[in-house]
């Protein structure tokens, strides 16, 4: 077995060893190891990763091993929770991901998996009256569930989300936990999302012989309606609004936009953005979504969709979204200001022949306006294009 854990101060060193240990499903070790080995794809191409645990978050856990199941990798991040870390995404952040053998064994993995959903394994929190939770289909199969600290408390609930997916002959578990208002169960989705997305390359790679490449997988022309990829009201959040949706179509390509707001109050521009706005766009070919890509793209410095000044931009970090992505940002006004700053976020990107546009605006605050959250709605319609 290979493994290795970075720890900080921010958790309990030997406690993350346990919990490693804990989580492994126990299997005869050195038992058909040399079969297990020839062939499967690495799960560190199919896990999440550091830039999709996302700013400040650690790797604490990072365990691999193969053996007569396949191959086997776990990983786990953490914030500090005693400064504002924790308000730049959920406290943990864990994931394991499993290669098998055959479908046979993914299932068995999956079963075992889904039958500890109400014990949580990973968490060190207390957890307490587990609640539904009603995730779109991900994968061959999928279950989830969460759970909160302490339903009963009147003040910030933290919540427990746990997703088991299988593909195949894969296997992912993904467990959050942080701030109701950040550890969602949509970002839990997102997450299980990405990994998911990957299950397909694994799925459309066959073994190769010896000497030979690997098979790509192929791409195949989206034929979705617009209006099933776009961010909804739900994944925007509490206090939010439709205030506009409109459907276009020509020779280029179908699209559909939304526009969601929430009224501009103190508690209201911490809740997430005053504005969100969602565009998308399924073009006829991929030359065109390229073409329809690099127009949008172009507008990133007219922030055509802003109702409200634009002063000073700034860089927007789209970080790893779609095939290809381009976004910027601006203060509406002064970026120095000494009073409170409101920000607009546009990022457009592309994934296969759907391009999509997001567009926010409300205040400069970790609960308000960041460029983690136009990261966060373009992914929710690159997760639903690549589903």
């Amino acid at each position: 077995m290979q493994a290795h854990t970075v720890t900080r101060t921010l958790t309990r060193p030997v406690a993350l060893m346990a919990l490693a240990g804990s989580l492994v499903v126990s299997s005869p070790v050195g038992v058909g190891i040399a079969q297990a080995q020839v062939a499967l794809p690495d799960p560190r191409g199919i896990a999440l990763t550091d830039e999709e645990a996302g700013d400040s978050a650690v790797r604490l856990i990072d365990e691999e091993y193969t053996d007569a199941r396949g191959r086997y990798l776990h990983l786990r991040w953490e914030r500090d929770r005693d400064n504002e870390d924790v308000r730049t995404g959920p406290i943990v952040v864990d994931n394991r991901v499993w290669v098998a053998t055959s479908v046979g064994t993914a299932q068995a993995i999956f079963d075992q998996e889904a039958g500890r959903q109400a014990e949580f394994p990973e968490a060190f929190d207390p957890r307490n009256g587990p609640f539904e939770f009603a995730i779109r289909p991900l994968g061959d199969q999928v279950v989830a569930l969460s759970a909160c600290d302490d339903c009963n408390t009147r003040g910030g609930l933290n919540l427990h989300h746990r997703i088991v997916t299988r593909q195949g002959n894969v296997v992912s578990v993904v467990y959050t936990y942080g701030r109701e208002s950040i550890a969602t169960q949509g970002l839990a989705t997102w997450f299980a999302a990405r990994v998911a997305d990957r299950f397909l390359l694994v799925a459309a790679t066959r073994a190769p012989d010896a000497g030979a490449a690997p098979s790509e997988p192929l791409s195949t022309l989206i034929q979705r309606a617009p209006q099933e990829l776009v961010v909804t009201l739900g994944e925007v959040g509490e206090h939010a609004e439709l205030v506009q949706q409109i459907e276009m179509s020509d020779g280029r390509a179908r699209s559909y936009q939304v526009r969601y707001e929430r009224p501009q109050t103190f508690d209201t521009f911490r809740s997430g953005p005053a504005t969100v706005f969602n565009r998308v766009l399924v073009a006829r070919d991929l030359i065109t979504a390229r073409q329809l890509f690099s127009e949008q793209v172009a507008l990133n410095d007219d922030f055509p969709e802003a109702r409200v000044g634009v002063g000073d931009p700034f860089a927007l970090d789209e970080g790893p979204v779609g095939d290809e992505a381009q976004g910027l940002a601006a203060c509406v006004g002064s970026c120095n200001s000494d009073e409170e700053i409101f920000v607009h976020k546009r990022l457009v990107s592309r994934v296969d022949n759907v391009v999509s546009v997001v567009y926010l605006w409300g205040l400069s605050d970790p609960e308000g306006t960041t460029a983690w959250r136009a990261r966060y709605f373009s992914a929710l319609v690159e997760g639903r294009v690549r589903a």
